[in-house]
């Protein structure tokens, strides 16, 4: 399976990640780092064979309609899996909020993060804060940890001294 140019199968990774609510809760299933499910969305690497069992097991679908797209992608009779837990509604002001921290950082960093790249990574932050977070304390310091492990591992690539780019 060649993935790598397989648009569909990147596309079967997002439905994957919207049945599990998150990326982070598709890496909790899966048990899969959340870095190798993001090479996989974006076309950066084919899972194995076991990790694709992995990935199909956490969100409840067959195998083969994740490896190929072919036959249904519930096992028969399945029904859709219910949402992990509700989701309380869309915090703009905190969504903004982080996307305005994470394009500074990378300016300050000088480094270069294209739109999508900002929009995953902004939606994955806030994902994982309103997980984790119950209180604007929490979501504070989440962000402020979020945000220095970011601007560390921007820092840890290896450069050509042109402008560092993280995917």
């Amino acid at each position: 399976m060649n993935t790598c140019s397989d648009n569909a199968f990147q596309s079967r990774i997002e439905t994957l990640i919207q049945l599990c609510g998150s990326v982070a809760e598709l890496s909790r299933k899966s048990h899969l780092s959340r870095g190798v499910i993001s090479k996989y969305q974006n076309g950066e690497s084919d899972p194995s064979r076991s990790r694709l069992i992995a990935l199909a097991e956490a969100a409840g679908v067959r195998v083969e309609w994740l490896a190929t797209g072919e036959g249904p992608m519930r096992p028969d009779g399945a029904r859709a899996a219910p949402a992990p837990h509700s989701q309380p509604a869309l915090n703009l002001e905190r969504l903004a909020r982080i996307g305005e921290a994470i394009a500074d950082l990378y300016r300050e960093e000088n480094a270069r993060i294209y739109p999508r790249q900002l929009a995953r990574l902004q939606g994955e932050t806030y994902n994982d804060l309103a997980e984790t977070t119950t209180s604007d304390e929490e979501w504070e310091l989440g962000l402020k940890i979020t945000l220095q492990r970011l601007r560390r591992d921007l820092r840890a690539q290896p450069g050509d001294g042109s402008s560092k780019r993280l995917a």
